[in-house]
């Protein structure tokens, strides 16, 4: 017998700042600094609420609830991290800034909210449609009801609407491997994996290493970031090469996609959780977050832009006279690089391992405060027992 009814859900279509709105609009988990240091300072946002008990009503279904217990509540959250593209060196690096600016997505760049774990599993888990015809995607989560849509995130994003975009690409349009080889590694530079078809991100140009971190970060979200798929590298090639993308139809299209594919992460999970504070969905006191590294700057591009600065110094230095015997050229560059290949791979291993245990510790904070929950329940329901008892025990 159940001695609480469950609340009624409330259809919510999630709005979205219009282009003329200020940032205390969106409230935000922590302020958020801009990669534009050229801009004034946001507002300080307003405190998010939070409800005085925990929701109880999490899932639509019986199978939304299992799936979570079977695979959501099991997959790694990926949240974006802030680009501070004006912070770039003025080099080859500056085709970032370009693709962002140009393309009119520099609010892509932006920072977002910190993404609450349990909010971003709850939506994919209660992901109850996708229309294939305008890709939006409704989900509800603890009763309140989210759609997410390509208006919705041009909108949320200030982004130009793409009438006839021409990636994906379709038919004789797409790039060849050797292409896109060329232009993320240069003419001499390795070919693909043979079997696998992937790029390793060690053997790029600088530049579009860094592109392609961004990418595997913020745009295709991935948590390896140590190669590109081919699939991943049509899309970063579009990006190079000023091909048209329909980005928030690119972005629905990766969120269903995690959806249906058990096996994947669950990806921006920072636009989600700040789609969910704009729907005021409530969340816990301690709801639980994963922390994100800081923003993707200068300080990212360091030893790439050193390594390039060494090569290009010892080239000239090589051309001009002959190497000294006691510290061959070619030698030093070799190690220089395969320094550069063994910290990024470091670098890969700790924030993924970091990030990993950071979400398995917020999960058993949150079945520790589901079972306190569920205890006080429990309690409840014994009082109310015993007093349906006592009082059977007076008419008698």
């Amino acid at each position: 017998m159940r001695f609480k009814e469950r609340a009624k859900r409330k259809k919510f279509t999630t709005p979205v700042p219009s282009e003329h709105s200020s940032s205390e609009d969106v409230p935000s988990l922590e302020p958020m600094q801009l990669g534009d240091t050229s801009a004034p300072p946001p507002s300080p946002s307003p405190s998010v609420p939070v409800p005085t008990e925990a929701p109880t009503d999490r899932f639509t279904s019986i199978e939304a609830e299992n799936a979570y217990r079977n695979t959501f509540s099991k997959r790694p959250v990926l949240g974006e991290r802030e680009v501070s593209i004006h912070d770039f060196p003025s080099d080859d690096f500056q085709i970032i800034r370009q693709i962002f600016i140009e393309r009119g997505w520099e609010k892509l760049t932006h920072a977002l909210p910190t993404p609450c774990v349990e909010v971003v599993r709850e939506f994919y888990s209660n992901i109850a449609h996708f229309n294939l015809d305008d890709h939006s995607i409704i989900s509800t989560v603890r009763g309140i009801q989210i759609e997410v849509s390509p208006a919705i995130l041009r909108n949320l994003f200030t982004l130009p609407e793409v009438e006839s975009p021409l990636y994906p690409y379709k038919g004789m349009g797409a790039p060849t491997k050797t292409a896109m080889r060329n232009l993320f590694v240069g003419l001499t530079g390795p070919k693909w994996t043979a079997k696998t078809h992937r790029l390793p991100l060690h053997n790029m140009l600088p530049q579009y290493r860094l592109l392609a971190k961004i990418v595997l970060t913020n745009l295709w979200p991935i948590s390896r970031h140590t190669e590109i798929s081919l699939e991943r590298a049509y899309f970063m090639y579009a990006l190079a090469t000023g091909v048209s993308i329909d980005f928030p139809r690119h972005v629905i299209d990766i969120i269903h996609r995690s959806h249906v594919e058990k096996e994947l992460n669950l990806p921006f999970g920072s636009l989600i959780t700040q789609l969910a504070i704009i729907a005021k969905v409530p969340l816990r006191a301690n709801e639980p977050t994963m922390k994100l590294p800081g923003p993707i700057s200068a300080l990212t591009v360091v030893k790439s832009a050193a390594v390039i600065t060494k090569k290009r110094s010892l080239n000239t230095e090589s051309a001009s006279s002959p190497p000294e015997p006691s510290i061959p050229t070619s030698q030093l560059l070799e190690q220089l690089t395969l320094l550069s290949q063994k910290m990024d791979s470091f670098t890969a291993k700790w924030e993924a391992s970091q990030s990993k245990l950071e979400q398995q510790l917020a999960a058993v904070r949150s079945d520790c405060v589901q079972a306190n929950d569920r205890l006080v329940q429990l309690s409840l329901d014994v009082q109310h027992i015993m007093a349906s008892v006592a009082d059977s025990d007076e008419e008698v």
